[in-house]
């Protein structure tokens, strides 16, 4: 690259800082000569330049060249448009504890007891979770025999069925059969009995005959 090029190159690099009102006056002087500065002999070329605004880049011909080529692109960044920024929502950041139900106690308290867990109760006593009862239903006297009619592996099907409920499910369960046992009390009818007093008028007391009358008991 020859000086010639090289001041080119300074002289664009000028003409884009300067101001829109000394790019005209700075034009005309680089269009009518380039005073280049070769040791102690200073000559004058004669040169016709044109410029070419694009978007984006600066080009910068010399009609004198004999090939017309580019000299140089330079970028110009004032031409390019700028995107523009989208900035996110900041997430509202408080010392405030954030709640979360599933961790208070008296949830999992509830939890633990509807499926048959052990817990500990808000007085705090040690509640130990429920077990399926092995042993006989019910005695040997008994008119039902609810231990022959059901199996173990049943009782055992029906405990783990039944516990897996939600507690609203619990309530509504409904039976199939309901079965009344132990004696009830019959309310006894009892025939009413008219009882009649006599007063026997071989008595002389007035008193007392008067009071009879006045209460309309003959």
């Amino acid at each position: 690259m020859n000086i010639i090029q090289i001041t080119k190159i300074m002289m664009v690099q000028m003409l884009m800082t300067l101001t829109d009102n000394r790019k005209k006056n700075f034009k005309r002087q680089l269009e009518n000569a380039i005073h280049i500065g070769t040791g102690n002999n200073d000559t004058f070329i004669q040169t016709n330049y044109t410029i070419q605004n694009d978007e984006r880049n600066l080009v910068v011909t010399d009609e004198n060249h004999p090939n017309n080529e580019e000299l140089q692109e330079i970028p110009n960044t004032q031409a390019v448009r700028q995107k523009k920024k989208h900035f996110s929502a900041k997430l509202k950041v408080t010392k405030k504890r954030q709640r979360n139900p599933n961790e208070g106690l008296k949830v999992k308290r509830m939890i633990n007891r509807e499926r048959s867990e052990a817990y500990v109760n808000c007085k705090g006593e040690f509640k130990p979770a429920k077990t399926l009862f092995t042993g006989a239903l019910c005695p040997e006297k008994c008119r039902l025999k609810c231990s022959e009619a059901f199996t173990l592996e049943e009782r055992e099907q029906l405990f783990t069925s039944y516990y897996k409920l939600d507690i609203n499910s619990m309530l509504q369960m409904l039976c199939i059969k309901v079965c009344h046992l132990g004696s009830e009390l019959v309310q006894s009818i009892i025939k009413l009995r008219l009882i009649s007093t006599l007063l026997p008028l071989g008595e002389n007391k007035p008193l007392f005959v008067k009071e009879l009358s006045s209460n309309c008991i003959t």
